[in-house]
């Protein structure tokens, strides 16, 4: 169709859409097995859109208020609209635009958030957050599953998690909140911490001897490093480990166990 449909309740269909137009979901459910349409726009308000069939794209999604999205096996959003820095939900496989935000919840299954965004909060329930950009967090993140940031950068304020991993690929995690810990972290190539007040890492599995940047206070597990630099603050080091070099160019670097260092 090219014209609007507006949904007065909740619609469920068996086989797949094709919308070039507008579907104007409101507070209500649309669900589908299967999506597809040519400059077609979802506007939800309050509602959820759920994707029962194969991966899909949705081109425009317009969002007031809040949404729940259901990706099912896989839906993707090319261009969306936030108005007044929406709640989302997510579950399934989920792949969002960059935003301004309210509080983002991934109860399950994976999304893939593009970036620059910020959000006021962000839960993670379970499954994961896979950053394609920036994320700001003004409030707290809880993460129960995994944050995937990549060589991106992720600041909160304040953190917390039940088994939790966070993973980075020469990414920045900075933390401006109150003293927090991530239970997992996983550094491939490199990682900056800022922790702030204080970030404590509980455990962490350094890949291939990755570059460690540290400022404000943090503590680390013991491990083979790369280049290690902490540019201001404190870090705390267990032992025993190894570093290609260490930099400490104001405040102190101290250590819960020996330290090798086989460069200057």
């Amino acid at each position: 169709t090219t014209g609007p449909l507006a949904l007065g309740g909740d619609l469920t269909v068996a086989g797949a859409v094709s919308n070039d137009g507008t579907i104007a979901v409101g507070g209500n459910s649309f669900t589908f097995a299967g999506y597809s349409g040519i400059a077609g726009t979802v506007r939800v308000a309050t509602g959820s859109v759920s994707n029962t069939g194969a991966a899909s794209t949705i081109s425009t999604l317009d969002v007031t208020t809040s949404a729940g999205i259901d990706g099912g096996a896989g839906l993707a959003v090319s261009a969306a609209t936030y108005n007044a820095s929406p709640d989302l939900s997510t579950t399934g496989a989920v792949s969002l635009p960059a935003g301004v935000l309210g509080d983002l919840t991934v109860t399950s299954g994976a999304l893939s958030l593009a970036g620059p965004s910020t959000s006021m909060s962000a839960t993670v329930s379970s499954g994961a957050l896979s950053l394609g950009g920036n994320l700001t967090v003004s409030g707290a993140v809880s993460n129960d599953g995994t944050i995937a940031v990549g060589g991106n950068a992720f600041a909160f304020a304040g953190y917390a998690g039940n088994a939790d991993t966070v993973t980075s690929n020469s990414g920045t995690i900075v933390n401006t909140g109150a003293a927090s810990t991530i239970s997992n972290l996983t550094v491939t190539t490199g990682a900056t911490l800022d922790g702030g007040a204080g970030l404590a890492v509980s455990a962490a599995t350094y890949n291939a001897s990755p570059d460690l940047t540290t400022a404000g206070t943090v503590s680390l597990p013991a491990g083979a490093l790369g280049d290690l630099a902490v540019t201001n603050g404190d870090l705390s080091l267990a032992g025993p480990g190894t570093a290609a070099s260490a930099t400490v160019s104001a405040g102190s670097l101290s250590l819960g166990g020996d330290l090798t260092v086989s460069g200057s």
